[in-house]
């Protein structure tokens, strides 16, 4: 058995044997619980805590939701009218908003319509008349289905999942709603869904509905997948999982093969780094100056997901290498931003911490330091020297790139001008040319 695959294979023999049951049972109500269920699996339940949370918010019904859900029946109405024109459905995320625009330039050449899901909540009165937003929350959160989510916490979640009455009754909903959807993305002519996942409910409920339509749903892999259960990579419900080298493809297609939906192997394929290419990195090096002597450090939210780290340790080791006349700052991860108590410990060390853009963060470094980062992947890209932390407990997910030692971190002063390591893989040359050949694929555009 491959070593970076036994984590999966062994969390998905364990999962199907307690959950398989109600997969086969209740195909539609399992949409509303897969996201939580898979990571409440997790040795911390943090995320699965987050998932239903989020959950929770997305279907909440408050004064300003009611007051304009008259404004949204009747733009719902007049956006369900059937359209002649080929439509996209762009439910990707925002960190793919460049890959988006340019998208956007391929469909107006083309004279295609783009069409983004939106929810009752984030109505706005720019969006009555606007036919490009899919507005289907009625559908996606039921009277039911709002009524489950409003008593789901994770105490009960296993006692619901055996209440007949609960689940043929969310199960049914569900059902409904997903054929209703279905003929919705017909009558918007959709051809196509772009989406960066297919693990949360939201996702998960357009991907069926994409199905039963037989509208194919390809995912932008969001992330660089690590070793581990891959939880929000696998297993595979899109019809396509586009991923940014063929080192992800290769072990990803290894582990499914040897898992209980070996076909799904013939899912992947490579799409390149889809965050920007080398057309819009060559622009931005006129903006941005790379700084021979600045040190970036990518931080995680490893306290959030369970993991430990000795930031003490870490952020000594950092202050040394200031020291020594670098430039030192620390980039917190989204999910930090709201944390003071980690503003405090790195003010503590008197480190500076990023405001600024990745991209304007990545060009202007000369050294990346990080435990497992996507943006190590994307930092290596730019030919930057990348050096990954030792000390996590996983394997290595950058095989070309240079490890180091905490204590080793002050000799960092002495490689400024070592010769970057590369990542495996390649920008893209042009976005356009490739958003055009996958359309073509599937028969959008000739």
């Amino acid at each position: 058995m491959i070593e970076y695959g036994k984590a999966y294979l062994e969390y998905e023999k364990i999962y199907n044997t307690k959950y398989g049951k109600y997969y086969q049972q209740y195909p539609y109500a399992m949409l509303l619980f897969n996201a939580i269920l898979r990571n409440n699996e997790r040795r911390d339940k943090s995320l699965a805590i987050a998932t239903l949370n989020r959950l929770k918010s997305n279907a909440k019904k408050d004064l300003k939701t009611l007051i304009r859900r008259l404004l949204y029946f009747t733009s719902s109405i007049i956006n369900a009218k059937p359209s002649d024109k080929i439509s996209i459905l762009d439910n990707m995320s925002s960190r793919f908003n460049y890959l988006a625009s340019v998208l956007e330039d391929v469909c107006i050449e083309h004279n295609i319509r783009i069409v983004k899901y939106h929810q009752i909540r984030n109505f706005k009165c720019d969006h009555f008349n606007a036919s490009n937003k899919l507005l289907v929350d009625p559908l996606i959160f039921g009277p039911i289905t709002r009524k489950v989510i409003n008593r789901l916490t994770l105490e009960n979640i296993h006692e619901m999942l055996n209440d007949t009455d609960v689940m043929d009754q969310l199960n049914s909903e569900l059902e409904r709603n997903v054929k209703k959807l279905s003929i919705i993305m017909h009558q918007n002519n959709i051809k196509l869904v772009l989406a960066t996942g297919d693990l949360g409910y939201i996702k998960q409920f357009i991907s069926s509905a994409a199905k039963t339509a037989g509208i194919p749903y390809y995912v932008m892999l969001h992330g660089y997948p690590h070793d581990g259960k891959y939880i929000g990579v696998l297993p595979i419900s899109c019809d396509k999982l586009l991923v940014w080298n063929n080192e992800i493809k290769d072990r990803l297609t290894q582990i499914l093969q040897l898992s209980m939906k070996p076909e799904d192997a013939e899912k992947i394929e490579v799409f390149g780094y889809p965050v920007y290419d080398y057309m819009y990195i060559n622009k931005l090096q006129s903006c941005y100056h790379e700084n021979p002597n600045k040190v970036t450090f990518i931080s995680q939210p490893f306290e959030e997901l369970g993991q430990k780290i000795n930031r003490d340790l870490l952020y000594g080791k950092l202050k040394e290498l200031q020291k020594k006349g670098l430039t030192v700052q620390v980039r917190l991860h989204p999910k930090e931003r709201d944390k003071a108590e980690k503003y405090y410990l790195i003010k503590q060390y008197n480190l500076d911490i990023s405001n600024s853009s990745l991209i304007k963060d990545l060009m202007e470094s000369r050294i990346i330091l990080g435990f497992n980062s996507s943006v190590m992947y994307e930092a290596a890209l730019l030919n930057k020297s990348v050096y990954q932390i030792k000390g996590l407990k996983q394997n290595n997910p950058y095989a070309n790139m240079k490890e180091i030692d905490i204590d080793d971190i002050p000799e960092i002063s002495r490689i400024c001008n070592d010769v970057p390591n590369g990542a495996g893989g390649f920008l893209i040359d042009d976005f356009k040319q490739k958003l055009k050949a996958l359309l073509a694929e599937v028969q959008i555009i000739d």
